[in-house]
């Protein structure tokens, strides 16, 4: 659990807006709810649980669900970027991007950010944020830079995207810790290589056509 310093800088950044221009990757999707809202049962496929085994974890992200400041504060701690993904009960289109981060170019990042999940309603540093970052459709995905003066976020994406694009921006946010010599920079493995250890170990993941966009 991050400590006290750590949640204040978050909640003070969030609530005072002090957030730079944000990095926006191409024109934003048109969002629409669905008519119906996720199901537990859903959300359990779409959010792998923990485990403790080191080559697994390395394959899995592991999501800090409706914990934004533990997420930013314990990211802050080891200098590496957090990821937000703004979602909301009735949007089916969120679970197709949320899906979208099981695929190999975004699972390789797994252990070199944060993720956390902020259904809306349900976390209260979590619409402290979206408020102060002015989130007014889901989804929306945010990567925030840690920083203990200000709220600084170096991507964004509104709408569904394919994981290239998802991988893209965050290539370009880890870029701004480039002269940063407290930064965690991932070592990252190849989409393929990914791909192929996602298999050996028996881990679920999309099908490429869904993660390229081909199939929605």
């Amino acid at each position: 659990m991050p400590d006290n310093r750590y949640t204040a800088t978050l909640r003070r950044a969030a609530l005072t807006a002090l957030a730079c221009v944000p990095l926006t990757f191409g024109p934003a999707a048109t969002v629409q709810a669905s008519d119906e809202p996720a199901t537990s049962s859903q959300e359990s496929s779409t959010l792998p649980r923990p485990t403790d085994e080191p080559e697994i974890d390395r394959l899995r992200i592991q999501w800090y669900i409706n914990r934004t400041f533990d997420a930013y504060g314990e990211a802050l701690a080891e200098s590496k970027p957090t990821v937000v993904f703004f979602t909301a009960r009735q949007c089916g289109f969120c679970l197709t991007q949320l899906q979208r981060f099981r695929c190999p170019a975004i699972v390789r990042y797994a252990g070199s950010m944060n993720f956390g999940t902020a259904w809306r309603g349900e976390d209260d540093g979590g619409d402290h944020l979206a408020e102060a970052l002015n989130v007014q459709r889901y989804p929306t995905v945010v990567i925030l830079k840690s920083d203990e003066d200000r709220l600084h976020v170096i991507g964004r994406i509104e709408g569904v995207f394919p994981a290239d694009d998802i991988d893209r921006v965050i290539q370009e946010a880890f870029r701004s810790y480039e002269d940063d010599e407290k930064a965690q920079i991932p070592d990252l493995l190849g989409v393929a290589e990914t791909r192929r250890m996602l298999d050996q170990v028996g881990i679920a993941q999309p099908s490429e056509a869904f993660c390229t966009g081909e199939n929605g």
